[in-house]
């Protein structure tokens, strides 16, 4: 089916999209010519995926809306997101609508769009999909964790470092009868940071000392949801983040969170996470 700048849904091959590009030698070029050009989608349901062939630039907030809707209505287990840029296209695929969405929304250049997009976003993932290749760097983190029973190693940061996750890496301490989140250690991977120095000098101090407060007061709220429910957390994270020089820029990453404990009652909890996705914010 193609959705159209006025979000009307109209099956392939219609009189309607045929009267896009009369002159079209078969519906495929009708189709691509409609999608380029005029901001249209293109749906197609293959099995357990549904493909969206699009030029996000273009696309208007009704087509966007009406595409949601599609969405919703099929359930796919997989969203193919399929640029049609230049001569070619390149294909991205997501787990579920809030990923593709957020991914979809940060390049549509109406403003109708923009003026609506969250600074901060999150989409909880069941954390059996740590058996998905995208996420296999984090499992046996969380066979560790399994393994104790959630009880804190001796040295996690030689663990984490092990596995290749400590440069994106925060593991925060937080206090007998206290809400402080205190930070025992913080990689240097994160680009809030000026410099790799500046993520030593955190060392001690309450999480909400990072560089961008927003984000870190933003963020505290699910690191203490998990040292709540005393389960792992695995989440996509969409964050525009503030630099300490230049301009803001969109983040969208993985994120694995870990809550442990140790014998005399003070908690932890563990964030590794992977970037998915960086570009300079509009």
């Amino acid at each position: 089916m193609v959705i159209d700048d006025r979000g009307d849904v109209r099956l392939f091959g219609s009189p309607e999209l045929r009267a896009c590009l009369p002159s079209a030698a078969d519906d495929d070029e009708a189709a691509a010519y409609a999608v380029r050009h005029l901001g249209f989608v293109l749906v197609r349901h293959q099995g357990r995926r549904l493909r969206a062939e699009m030029r996000p630039a273009l696309v208007k907030p009704a087509t966007l809306i009406a595409l949601y809707y599609c969405i919703l209505d099929r359930r796919p287990e997989q969203i193919v997101l399929s640029r049609l840029e230049g001569e070619h296209g390149w294909h991205e695929v997501f787990d579920d609508l809030a990923e593709f969405a957020a991914t979809v929304e940060h390049d549509v250049e109406d403003e109708g769009v923009r003026r609506h997009r969250p600074l901060y976003a999150l989409s909880s993932r069941p954390i059996r999909h740590l058996d998905r290749p995208r996420y296999a760097r984090f499992a046996p983190l969380l066979a560790i964790w399994s393994a104790r029973r959630g009880r804190l190693p001796v040295d996690i940061a030689g663990d984490v470092r092990r596995l290749g996750l400590h440069m994106r890496s925060s593991l925060l301490r937080n206090p007998i009868s206290s809400g402080r989140l205190l930070f025992e250690h913080m990689g240097s991977g994160y680009s809030f940071f000026g410099n790799a120095c500046l993520s030593l000098l955190l060392i001690g101090r309450d999480f909400e000392t990072l560089p961008d407060r927003g984000l870190a007061e933003w963020a505290a709220t699910s690191y203490h949801e998990c040292l709540r429910d005393e389960k792992p957390r695995l989440e996509v994270v969409s964050a525009v983040v503030e630099q300490p020089r230049g301009g803001p820029y969109w983040s969208y990453y993985d994120r694995l969170m870990l809550p442990w404990r140790q014998s005399d009652g003070t908690r932890f909890i563990l964030s590794v996470s992977e970037v998915r996705r960086r570009v300079l914010a509009a």
